[in-house]
């Protein structure tokens, strides 16, 4: 299967778009077929490497001048962003498997491939945006705390909406559902480091 085309995926951010606004036209954007299902995947693959930039420029410049200097280091750097990859790629697939349950569970399994399209789509809108901001407030004033909670309240948000509009479910609903996909995400994060340890 084909990377999506520039025209998909600028139809795609704009619907993710559209539903950050609140806009259930933004769901006439997406491709909400089986194949659409699965090439939506493929944001997950545009996502990586703006995920990593973000990662990197986020630690002190100290921190990263110093890592530098030695092999082991370097190393080291090298499987932190192996590391960071997995955990990035194992999130990319439990909310959709877990979604098949709890979509279900709310009666509203045949909305269950829109809302993923629309889903995914959205954290590669995040993903865009959080490499922004990194990257011109650390060639401008440096990466705050303020500015990465700001785009992790984004992402709910963004959650928030896609499920409420995608699914057509209530804004408690909705919100049960961001609350679910993070809770799994923090559960998954402090196990993959446990095992790391």
């Amino acid at each position: 299967m084909s990377l999506p085309g520039a025209a998909e995926l600028e139809a795609s951010l704009k619907g993710a778009f559209q539903l950050l606004l609140q806009k259930p036209e933004g769901m006439s954007r997406f491709d909400v077929s089986l194949r659409g299902y699965w090439r939506s995947f493929y944001a997950a693959v545009f996502g990586a490497p703006l995920l990593l930039l973000s990662h990197y420029l986020t630690p002190p410049v100290e921190a990263v001048t110093e890592a530098a200097g030695t092999d082991a280091a370097a190393g080291n750097l090298f499987f932190d962003a192996a590391g960071y990859l997995l955990f990035y790629a194992i999130t990319w697939l439990y909310w959709p498997l877990a979604a098949i349950y709890v979509t279900q569970t709310l009666g509203v399994y045949d909305r269950y491939i829109g809302y993923i399209v629309a889903y995914n789509w959205a954290q590669l809108l995040v993903l865009i945006v959080r490499a922004s901001v990194v990257v011109i407030s650390s060639v401008i004033f440096g990466v705050g705390d303020v500015f990465l909670l700001l785009i992790v309240g984004l992402s709910l948000y963004l959650d928030w909406c896609v499920a409420r509009i995608a699914l057509a479910v209530t804004g408690m609903q909705a919100a049960g559902m961001v609350v679910m996909n993070l809770v799994l995400s923090v559960f998954l994060l402090v196990l993959l480091n446990a095992l790391a340890g």
